[in-house]
């Protein structure tokens, strides 16, 4: 007599009564709008505002974690993980030692992957990315990067932080991103790049803001530095560029010898900075190029020495100096015809951006003809 097997019943699901998963969508939204970060890096107004991407980072994670509860809230929260790409390492003022290199690598490639590979519909929800890329595999690294970019078809916000080797800096002769040269992103509308990764902007054409950051160099805590020549392909490239920030951009010494290589500016661009300004001033034929530019309307100094030039009362050299630039790019661009006064904007920044709280930021005031020191500066969407 054949022996009977004793089956199991498979147990039925358990339906979810209580919790996070049956909440209403606008519950659950009011948590997204809790968990979400107010605006990316690369959507802000300039590089001194770098230094959250822990704070969006935690973010990220915390959808990611509700994403896995139930298969409701996966369905809701996975889209805002996925929304934010962030891959980066703390700045410590010097080249990342090679195990962080090496783990900064294989996090890019897992998260490009996820999204371009192994589910191809998170791609459609992409569109911030904030990556450090250091020197590990970098070749590679990068040519997956550009080709992975390509495939975002709605990433309109990029920040890309680079941290070279010791070796790097005057002694490589290829453009580590010239694998960008072999693409287009045209969804791409604000570009945070190192100065080394300038290349990188010159492939997305209906660029609006690109600002210029510096890789940390080895040696000294100093930024890099592009030279005019660099900036040559501007025009041409990113026609409909509105805002151009650079960490620094000195007038006085590369007006000397590269007056003639200063870029010519796309026609749209109406913000520009951040000019370095000193004892000696600025070359005035250079910034009337600029002032005079038809669409030009928001012009930002900053300060090439951290001691305190504007205290009231004031008159000598320096403060002179700063008064003088701040009335001539103002009274400069209220000229040009069809100029709105109130779209005139003139700002000046320390000379370092480090403790923001003690920073001191000042707005030109074409009323009273000087310096008027602020709490915050205004921003700009692009």
């Amino acid at each position: 007599m054949a022996r009977r097997k004793r089956v199991n019943p498979t147990p039925l699901p358990v339906q979810n009564t209580a919790g996070l998963a049956l909440l209403p969508a606008e519950l659950l939204l009011e948590i997204v709008s809790w968990l979400h970060p107010s605006a990316p890096v690369a959507h802000r107004a300039h590089i001194d505002a770098l230094d959250s991407r822990a704070a969006e980072l935690t973010s990220i994670q915390a959808f990611c974690a509700l994403s896995r509860t139930s298969r409701r809230l996966r369905q809701f929260f996975l889209p805002y993980a996925w929304q934010q790409i962030v891959v980066y390492a703390p700045n410590n003022g010097g080249p990342l030692s090679r195990p962080l290199a090496q783990r900064l690598a294989t996090e890019l490639i897992e998260k490009l992957e996820t999204v371009v590979i192994r589910n191809k519909a998170l791609a459609a929800h992409v569109s911030s990315m904030d990556v450090t890329i250091g020197d590990y595999c970098e070749d590679k690294v990068l040519r997956e990067f550009m080709r992975s970019l390509s495939c975002l078809s709605n990433l309109t916000s990029l920040c890309v932080s680079t941290t070279p080797r010791r070796d790097y800096v005057g002694t490589r002769s290829k453009d580590p991103f010239e694998a960008a040269s072999a693409y287009k992103f045209p969804s791409i509308r604000r570009l945070t790049v190192a100065h080394v990764a300038i290349t990188l902007a010159w492939s997305c054409p209906n660029l609006r803001k690109l600002t210029i950051s510096s890789s940390v160099l080895p040696q000294s805590d100093t930024f890099g530095s592009l030279s005019f020549a660099s900036l040559a392909p501007l025009a041409k490239s990113t026609p409909h560029l509105r805002s151009l920030f650079c960490v620094s951009i000195s007038l006085q010494t590369e007006s000397r010898t590269r007056a003639n290589k200063f870029p010519a500016l796309p026609p749209a661009l109406e913000e520009f900075g951040l000019i370095t300004i000193g004892r000696a001033g600025v070359d005035p034929t250079l910034l009337k190029r600029i002032t005079d530019h038809p669409s030009m309307r928001r012009i930002h100094f900053r300060k090439d020495s951290a001691s305190e030039w504007l205290a009231p009362g004031r008159i000598d050299t320096e403060a002179a100096v700063l008064r003088k630039a701040g009335r001539y790019v103002q009274e400069n661009m209220m000229m040009k015809p069809g100029v709105d006064a109130a779209d005139v904007y003139v700002t000046l920044r320390p000379a370092s951006d480090r403790g923001t709280s003690q920073s001191k930021l000042y707005e030109f005031d074409s009323g009273g003809k000087d310096w008027v020191r602020v709490e915050q500066l205004k921003e700009f969407e692009h």
